[in-house]
């Protein structure tokens, strides 16, 4: 009997190993396995057995099984084989999604000691009259022998504590106990708030819960306007999971929606709940895996790759503003999307799928009207509060002297500003670029300071007086004259978050400003510290970029302002209207929670477009008609699937040669084809790019995946030639 096992590695291929007689039995798909591998010992997955192999040579046997407690169930493992089938990617890539990189480690989490006092300890109190330190403890601790009390707590009954706590054990008059501390215990707020559902919530509740009783695959689409309580629905709906013996996955798109949906689930469920995301420390990882190997968490709150966790019982997922790029993973390898993943997933482990905005992807809504998911809408706002008034403000239309000391905020934005702050209330600002300005430029000759690794601008931040790649992260100091011909009067153009902050200063000093982008928040905890203090009026003005457009719930921001609609709206992009509309109705919703009326306010220059004015309008129905016709037209997705093909290297005659010879063998299978062309971003990293589109008919979604397996082969993904890579991106999102 043999096992072909992978490993985590960039290779589609599997190794074959002999099975021992003593482990025939506890051998199967999916078990990790110890075994040598390039002349050392290796954890690996089995991926199928046979009984024969045609190859003649020495194979070695399989060392040993690496926890027998833990073997990749049936409904996940099929899901990692959909994956590696669909998106064309190596097996072992993906199963590295499932576990933490060090998983065979054992991880342990802080432990907090408690202190309690014996029954011993109760009836010699009055025995230590000559030993007051000690009586005095004990007296604490018997006036509290209902409570938990920490061994640092005593430090306030007598600072020489830990000394004479050893002699009470001594004696056995208190005792110690440990546990361990959740590693997301500082991620808590600890504030329960029960919510009522409103009759449109109870009646989605039930038509959902009602299937979610049952073990059968049931899609739905929660369409709720911003602030119609979805989140609420499916917090209770996972209530109902547990009650049924079923675990939950709650996928949400940016790590910083995470901590204020994991708080809300943490003081429901408490440490049933764990947390996953990239920015996690292997240990915390580390530590969360093993709960859920031991069926101790039951949900899990995280960002995309949270959906191959490997937790038991599955029986409810929730993807929470499904329309979310963020959920396409782009680099490296696999390129999955979360949301179709979990579609995946929930139809193999037999569970019900919620997916949830107030802005469905085109994708989407195409499926719910052709009835692929139940839709089930919230038309009101949660509590009675009702939608903000919208302001679109043409930036072209404004007198240029408003504009003082280069300003990008107009005065009905600083206005509306001085008028919220006034009134005690907190406003939102979104501009979808970070940094203090996007060039720098000579002003004789025009040129641009470019990353040396990319043909991209550098930004420059003011933060550091450096200027950055936003692509690569290469960075180097603020230029103090031309390189291309040496003059000394250089400009900085364009505006990020950085300069919008020193304007607001400047123009409006009372307002407590937090910053929270991409530079604000890269740190451990940054997400949750800067959302919480915001939460606690700490800072009356929150800036940021796209990652606060969504999911935030702060019932006194009665303004929010976006500084340019525009950002991204001409990208050479067929879904940079969609994003554009999105991102505007989203923000917009942040504003006017509860009783207090919100107004928000839209800069733009392109006041007559019509996904700026749709969003403008909050007029769903008009966006899906305009955008649903343009791609019918141009044959793009929902009504057709594409395929990207990246090709990078070094040397472009070597790139368009493989370019050309992959071009023409497509051609051959008449596959409608885009290009070949330069990519957007022309190099990136050092290595020049060029890619082609490939249109490929809804109906038959493994076609191409099929031509390319059988007619060009894996071979072309897994090596580079005459220093050329190929990446395929099956469904891309971006197409720079």
């Amino acid at each position: 009997m043999y096992a072909h096992i992978t490993f985590p590695v960039y290779s589609f291929q599997s190794f074959t190993y002999k099975i021992p007689k003593k482990l025939t039995n506890q051998i199967n798909t999916g078990v990790c396995v110890k075994v040598s591998f390039r002349n050392k010992t290796t954890l690996g997955y089995v991926v199928q057995l046979s009984q024969e192999v045609s190859y003649k040579g020495k194979i070695l046997p399989i060392d040993s099984i690496y926890l027998d407690d833990y073997c990749i169930e049936k409904e996940l493992w099929e899901t990692l084989i959909w994956t590696k089938n669909y998106y064309l990617a190596p097996l072992g890539q993906i199963i590295k999604l499932s576990i933490p990189t060090n998983f065979n480690k054992k991880f342990k989490s802080n432990i907090e000691k408690s202190v309690s006092i014996t029954k011993k300890g109760i009836s010699e109190i009055f025995n230590l009259n000559k030993m007051p330190a000690q009586k005095k403890i004990l007296v604490f601790l018997r006036e509290n022998y209902d409570k938990e009390i920490k061994i640092v707590d005593l430090s306030k009954i007598n600072t020489n504590y830990s000394s004479i706590c050893k002699i009470l054990i001594e004696k056995k008059l208190i005792q110690f106990s440990e546990k361990q501390i959740n590693p997301f215990k500082n991620y808590t707020s600890h504030s329960k708030v029960k919510t009522i559902l409103n009759d449109e919530q109870k009646k989605a509740y039930t038509k959902i819960a009602n299937k979610l009783n049952k073990k059968s695959f049931s899609p739905f689409y929660l369409k709720g306007v911003t602030g119609s309580g979805k989140t609420e629905v499916y917090l209770k709906l996972a209530v109902q999971a547990l009650k049924k013996n079923k675990s939950v996955i709650i996928l949400v798109p940016e790590i910083a929606l995470t901590p204020t949906v994991f708080n809300k689930f943490f003081n429901v469920f408490g440490n049933k709940v764990g947390l996953w995301h990239s920015r996690l420390t292997n240990s915390e990882k580390g530590w969360v895996w093993q709960k859920l190997v031991k069926k101790e968490i039951k949900v899990i709150v995280g960002a995309r790759s949270a959906i191959y966790l490997p937790i038991s019982n599955l029986g409810l997922i929730v993807i929470d503003e499904e329309q979310e790029s963020s959920y396409k993973q782009e680099n490296p390898s696999p390129r999955y999307n979360a949301r179709d993943v979990a579609l995946v997933r929930a139809k193999l482990s037999k569970s019900t799928v919620v997916l949830t905005s107030a802005t469905p992807s085109l994708e989407s809504y195409y499926n719910y009207i052709n009835n692929k998911f139940d839709l089930i809408q919230l038309k009101e706002r949660y509590g009675g509060s009702v939608y903000p008034d919208i302001k679109l403000i043409n930036m072209k239309l404004h007198k240029k002297d408003e504009f003082q000391f280069n300003r990008h905020i107009s005065k009905q934005i600083i206005n509306d500003l001085k008028n919220c702050i006034s009134n005690n209330e907190q406003a939102i600002l979104l501009h979808n670029r970070r940094g203090y300005a996007n060039i720098q430029m000579c002003k004789k000759c025009e040129w641009i300071f470019e990353c040396k690794h990319c043909s991209t601008s550098l930004k420059y931040h003011k933060v550091g007086n450096m200027m950055l790649c936003h692509h690569c992260n290469y960075k180097t100091m603020l230029s103090q004259k031309c390189l291309n011909c040496g003059c000394e009067e250089l400009i900085i153009l364009g505006y990020g978050t950085q300069k919008i902050e020193d304007e607001i200063i400047q123009f409006i000093p009372e307002a407590k400003i937090v910053r929270m982008d991409m530079d604000t928040s890269k740190y451990k905890g940054g997400h949750f510290h800067i959302l919480d203090k915001f939460k606690n009026q700490d800072f009356n003005i929150l800036l940021g970029t796209q990652m606060i457009a969504k999911g935030l719930d702060f019932e006194n921001v009665t303004f929010v302002g976006i500084i340019n609609a525009d950002v991204g709206l001409f990208l050479p992009d067929f879904r940079a209207g969609e994003k554009i509309f999105q991102l505007i109705y989203q923000v917009a919703g942040r504003a006017g929670r509860r009783k207090k009326r919100g107004l928000v306010s839209i800069q733009t220059y392109n006041a007559d477009d019509v996904f700026i004015r749709a969003a403008s309008n909050l007029d769903l129905d008009k966006f899906y008609k305009i955008a649903l016709k343009q791609r019918k037209e141009l044959f793009y997705p929902p009504f057709n699937r594409v395929t990207r093909i990246l090709f990078k290297g070094k040397n472009k005659k070597n790139i368009l040669q493989l370019v050309n010879i992959i071009f023409n063998k497509i051609k051959l299978h008449k596959f409608n084809i885009i290009g070949p062309s330069i990519a957007p971003i022309e190099k990136l990293n050092g290595l020049w790019r060029y890619h082609l589109l490939v249109k490929i008919d809804q109906q038959k979604p493994y076609s191409f995946q099929n031509f390319f397996v059988n007619k060009l082969g894996l071979k072309f993904l897994e090596k580079s030639h005459n220093g050329v890579r190929i990446s395929l991106d099956i469904d891309p999102i971006t197409m720079l």
